[in-house]
């Protein structure tokens, strides 16, 4: 079987234990835990626009700030789903913990990126080979935005074996940028747009990878899963329908994000938002893994048919 099928297969039999619009026969509690950015928003919108309840879900939404404690949580049953970029997703799910893909998240489009490659204004860093031996900062140390760097690097002249990376908050780039501490830095949306005129793009890293890559999704509890496959069929119902609300109303979900996010509205105005997928895709998914396996964030690259929830 072609892994598109396969995925569509996967998604399909989410769909049949769904029940179109019907709810729950009674709200049902799901301890639900997401980072407070654009980018796994959903959930927010699932709630705010009713989505949840109109499938029978009482959502109880904890805002946290690492996706790996996110994965963690999932994993040790504290939380029932949570959102989680794929290189976390993947790395514990090589380790045998218990987590399944049940919802689709977001997903990077190179014409329209949310992370930066970013340099001080007067750098002479333009290519990949300029930042051979540099230091670049990252949010996260080893994640997929770190790896994307890499691969354009290394797609661009360069060795990125040579550079040193470091882990810094994302206010903090810009002026350890203007400050020399660091030649380079990894920014992503809404601090992509905050620093514009502070700082130079020299690329949007993204885009090494391909021109469309699902770079999170809304991971579940096997277990839990398991023993509720009509609720994940009702909570990946309600998140496809965030999802697409959310591609559609940036003005409307600008407020919402505002409000969980503590962001500026005036940011969220100018900035690129994040596009969400409305579906499990392989062709978008297993880049992201391959690129895991290729830095070493696991041994070996994993079919990603392998991590999605199938009901028994």
């Amino acid at each position: 079987m072609k892994r598109d099928r396969a995925i569509l297969t996967a998604g399909a039999a989410l769909g049949t234990i769904a029940f179109g619009d019907r709810a729950l026969a009674a709200d049902t509690p799901v301890r639900i835990a997401a980072l407070t950015i654009d980018a796994s928003a959903a959930c927010y919108y699932a709630q705010e626009q009713g989505f949840f309840k109109n499938v029978g879900i009482d959502a109880d939404i904890q805002g946290i700030t690492s996706g790996g404690a996110i994965v963690a949580a999932v994993a040790s049953g504290a939380i029932d789903v949570g959102f989680a970029n794929l290189v976390s997703a993947v790395a514990a799910f090589s380790r045998n913990l218990p987590v399944t893909i049940v919802a689709p998240g977001s997903v990077d489009v190179e014409s329209m990126p949310t992370n930066a490659l970013i340099v001080a204004p007067n750098s002479t860093i333009h290519t990949g080979s300029d930042l051979n031996g540099k230091t670049m900062a990252t949010s996260t140390l080893r994640n997929i935005v770190q790896f994307a760097a890499q691969l354009w690097v290394d797609k661009h002249g360069g060795d990125s074996s040579t550079i040193r990376f470091v882990e810094m908050p994302f206010s903090a780039m810009a002026d350890a940028l203007v400050a020399g501490r660091i030649d380079a830095a990894i920014v992503a949306e809404p601090f992509m747009t905050e620093v514009k005129g502070r700082t130079r793009v020299i690329a949007f890293p993204m885009a090494a990878i391909g021109p469309r890559v699902q770079l999170g999704g809304w991971l579940a509890n096997t277990t839990w899963a398991r023993a509720n496959p009509t609720l994940v069929a009702a909570f990946d119902n309600a998140i496809v329908k965030a999802n697409e609300w959310g591609n559609t109303h940036h003005d409307l979900s600008a407020q919402i994000l505002a409000k969980h996010g503590n962001l500026d509205a005036d940011v969220l105005a100018k900035m690129n938002r994040a596009t969400y997928a409305t579906r499990l895709v392989a062709a978008e998914l297993q880049p992201a893994i391959d690129v895991a396996a290729r830095y070493g964030a696991i041994a070996q690259s994993i079919p990603v048919e392998k991590m999605l929830f199938t009901p028994r």
